[in-house]
């Protein structure tokens, strides 16, 4: 069981927080500035989606929807991690062969050499919207980044300087605790190994 168990819940939570009832009717726009907000900060490995692309004959595809950055790209058969680049260097792989880089411009994916060839991508996926679907990730195992962050979009609105000072505040905090939290699940068991020559 969790703290907010769905959308309504956070409704009434951010309402008895600010100790207003007046705001059901502009929630909706709170819930989705926080999620803009929260999917431009947040990296969490409940973000991380693997989709198939398919590239044109000039190399490009187009990037999912709800793409917000990459995470792993693999292309060719059999499948194999390929870099980032900026345009002027990824220039340079113009002639044929398999994908080396890849670029993203707008919302594609560029490769480079320009390839057909099969992509593999991993990436950071924007929150789902709370409103459409009643609950997410975020709000079980996070509901104080959820709270916090719709009052103090309430909060602003309001004109609530003290009240929109302590939310932030409190985002601060358990966003700190959520990557603390992301970063154990994700990296604890990791090794370490130099890349560079030992004497």
């Amino acid at each position: 069981m969790t703290a907010l168990a769905d959308y309504s819940e956070l409704v009434i939570a951010v309402g008895e927080y600010l100790d207003r009832a007046d705001l059901v009717d502009v929630m909706p726009r709170f819930v989705a500035m926080a999620e803009a907000k929260l999917s431009r900060r947040l990296r969490d490995r409940r973000m991380l989606v693997t989709t198939m692309l398919s590239p044109d004959a000039h190399g490009v595809c187009a990037l999912p929807a709800d793409f917000v950055e990459v995470e792993q790209v693999l292309a060719g058969t059999p499948p194999r991690a390929i870099e980032a680049a900026a345009g002027r260097y990824a220039a340079r792989f113009a002639v044929s062969g398999p994908a080396q880089v890849y670029t993203i411009a707008g919302s594609s994916l560029r490769l480079a050499p320009a390839a057909e060839t099969p992509v593999a991508l991993t990436y950071f996926g924007r929150l789902p919207a709370l409103e459409a679907a009643q609950t997410n990730w975020l709000l079980e195992a996070c509901p104080d980044i959820y709270l916090y962050a719709v009052v103090h979009e309430a909060a602003i609105y309001l004109s609530a300087a003290p009240v929109a000072e302590a939310a932030a505040g409190l985002l601060r905090d358990a966003l700190d605790a959520a990557a603390q939290d992301n970063a154990r699940a994700r990296w604890s068991n990791a090794g370490f190994r130099t890349m560079e020559a030992t004497p």
